[in-house]
């Protein structure tokens, strides 16, 4: 029983993880959205000067390895998720094998009371 509230908090850890990172992707994303547009301005501006196309540059290096990052991120999560997932078919099994045999005498003790 222990076992089965340990993977239960472990999954909704999990759940609140991967949330969290989705979450983090999204302002991520949206955060390089605004950049990208206050920066496409500024381009037009100033016609594609040296300094705003080394801002693209480090803008699109530091998006490219946050992008990694959260897919790396992701990745770990997804493993975990799966491994708790296994896990927990295994001792649903296991509890399984292990009541069979007290629902069955459970059952058979209900049907011989409604006799």
């Amino acid at each position: 029983s222990s076992m089965c509230k340990r993977i239960i908090e472990s999954l909704i850890q999990l759940d609140k993880e991967k949330e969290a990172a989705s979450k983090a992707v999204s302002v991520c994303f949206n955060s390089v959205n605004t950049q990208l547009k206050a920066l496409e301005k500024e381009a037009d501006d100033r016609s594609k000067e040296k300094g705003v196309l080394d801002q693209f540059a480090t803008t699109s290096k530091r998006l490219s390895n946050e992008t990694e990052r959260l897919a790396n991120d992701l990745k770990h999560i997804e493993r975990d998720e799966e491994v708790w997932k296994e896990e927990s078919k295994e001792l649903t099994g296991q509890i399984e094998e292990e009541t069979k045999e007290f629902v069955t005498k459970c059952s058979e003790a209900r049907y011989v009371e409604k006799k």
